[in-house]
C-alpha cells in the first residue's frame, strides 16, 4: 500500500473547514492522499504481523484447559491450518495471522497485489492518482478540464503515487466530462490505461468533500468479472465511509474471487466498523464450499483497548462455524472469549451476513458495477445501519 497510518499527519495538506459558501478544490493528489489514510487508519484495529511477532504467542501463554472450555474464537484463534492464506497458493494460517494481514495497510500476495480491505480501496485509486500526474489544465472544481487526453505518465508517478518503476512511460487515453447531476460528483472520467481493462472514475474533491466511485471491466482479461470503488469524506461530520466488491458472473467463475466490504470511520467519536467477506462466488450465498471469511468488526483506532471481531470461517483447517471475541488491539491476542461486549460492542456475522448475500444477489452482469454514473452512492450512512441491508 502506499501510504501507512502516518499518512494521517498529510490530512493537514487539504484546508478543512473553509467558510467560503463555494468550497475551495484540492488537487487530486491530496484527495487521493486522504482517502487513502482515511481507510488505512480503519487497518489500526488489528496490530500487524510484525507487532505480534514481539510479545509471547496466544498458544505459549493460554492454557490448555482454558482452550478446551473456549466456546468463542479462543477455541480456533491459533489453530493452524485454517482459513486459506491471503498470499495465495495452497498455504493456510491460523485466524490470528489472516486477520493481522487483513487488516495490515502494507501487506501484498505473493503476485506483489494488495488484496487486503485497505489494499483494494487504495488500489483503485492508483489510477486517479495518475491523473493528478499528468499535468493536464484544471477547472474551478479543481479537477481535469472536459475533454479529451492522450499522456504518457511521468517518471514523478512513480514517487508520487507508489507506483512500479514501469509504470512511468505508459500512455494513458482519458476522456473527461461533466456529469449532469452535480449532486454528489463533478467529473467522469473514463480511463485507458495501456494494455491495462478499463476504468471509470467520478470524482469531487474540495475543501468540503471528497467523493470518488471506480470501476473496472475485467472482461478483458478473459474474465466475466467486474469491481468497484466508492469512498466518500465529509469535512464538517470527519466521517469517512467505502464500500468495495469484486464479484464474477459466469457460472464457470464459481470459484473466482469474490469480495466485499463495507467501512465507516467516525474520527471525532474515534470510532470504526467494517463488514467484509473475503472468498468465493461459491460460498457468497452459503457458509459451504471454498474456503472463506465473512467478518465484522468495531473498535476505537487511535485509543486502542480491544476491537469486537465476529467471523464466520467456511472450509480450511477449522470447522465450519461462527466464532466472537474481543481482541486486543496492541498484540492481537484473544483478551475475552465469545463476547462481543468489548471496547465497543460489536454486532454478531449471523445478523450481517444477509448483506454480503443480498448485495451478491443484485448484480447479474458486468454492466452492473461498471454502469457507475452520477448518482452512484453508498448504501449505508452510519455505524448503526453499515450491517443492515437496504434493497435499492
Amino acid at each position: 500500500m502506499r501510504y501507512s497510518m502516518t499518512a494521517l499527519l498529510f490530512v493537514a495538506l487539504i484546508t478543512i473547514g473553509c467558510s467560503d459558501d463555494v468550497p475551495t478544490a484540492v488537487s487530486i493528489k491530496s484527495a487521493t492522499t486522504l482517502a487513502t489514510a482515511k481507510v488505512s487508519a480503519i487497518g489500526n484495529l488489528v496490530s500487524d504481523e510484525d507487532a505480534r511477532s514481539a510479545q509471547p504467542s496466544r498458544a505459549a501463554l493460554a492454557d490448555s484447559f482454558d482452550l478446551l472450555r473456549a466456546t468463542g474464537i479462543n477455541a480456533v484463534w491459533t489453530t493452524d491450518p485454517g482459513p486459506a492464506s491471503l498470499k495465495g497458493g495452497s498455504d493456510t494460517n491460523s485466524l490470528q495471522l489472516w486477520f493481522e494481514r487483513m487488516f495490515d495497510v502494507d501487506f501484498q500476495n505473493s503476485n506483489e497485489s494488495k488484496v487486503t480491505f485497505a489494499g483494494r480501496v487504495s488500489g483503485a485509486l492508483d489510477v486517479f492518482c495518475y491523473i493528478g500526474e499528468m499535468g493536464i489544465a484544471t477547472d474551478s472544481s479543481g479537477l481535469p478540464s472536459v475533454g479529451t487526453y492522450t499522456v504518457t505518465l511521468p517518471a514523478s508517478i512513480v514517487t508520487n503515487c507508489g507506483a512500479s518503476s514501469d509504470t512511468a512511460g505508459l500512455e494513458i487515453t482519458m476522456e473527461v466530462t461533466a456529469t449532469t447531476d452535480t449532486t454528489l460528483y463533478d467529473k467522469l472520467f473514463s480511463v485507458n490505461l495501456g494494455n491495462e481493462c478499463p476504468f471509470k472514475f467520478l470524482a469531487r474533491a474540495n475543501s468540503s468533500d471528497i467523493n470518488i466511485a471506480t470501476a473496472e471491466d475485467q472482461s478483458c482479461d478473459g474474465r466475466d468479472q467486474s469491481s468497484q470503488t466508492i469512498f466518500r469524506y465529509n469535512a464538517a461530520t470527519q466521517v469517512s465511509r467505502f464500500t468495495y466488491i469484486s464479484q464474477a458472473f459466469s457460472s464457470n467463475e464459481a470459484t473466482a474471487g469474490h469480495e466485499f466490504y463495507r467501512g465507516f470511520l467516525d474520527e471525532s467519536a474515534d470510532e470504526a466498523y467494517i463488514l467484509g467477506h473475503y472468498g468465493t462466488a461459491t460460498n457468497a450465498n452459503s457458509i459451504t464450499g471454498q474456503n472463506g471469511v465473512s467478518f465484522t468488526a468495531a473498535g476505537k483506532p487511535t485509543a486502542g483497548g480491544t476491537v469486537a471481531l465476529s467471523v464466520r470461517s467456511a472450509g480450511g483447517g477449522i470447522a465450519n462455524g461462527e466464532y466472537n471475541g474481543c481482541i486486543s488491539i496492541s498484540d492481537s491476542s484473544v483478551a475475552t472469549d465469545n463476547s462481543l461486549t468489548c471496547t465497543i460492542t460489536g454486532t454478531d456475522i449471523s445478523t450481517a451476513y444477509t448483506v454480503v448475500t443480498s448485495v451478491h444477489g443484485e448484480h447479474t452482469a458486468i454492466a452492473d458495477l461498471y454502469g457507475i454514473g452520477a448518482t452512484t452512492n453508498i448504501d449505508f450512512t452510519s455505524k448503526t445501519d453499515i450491517y443492515t441491508y437496504t434493497a435499492r
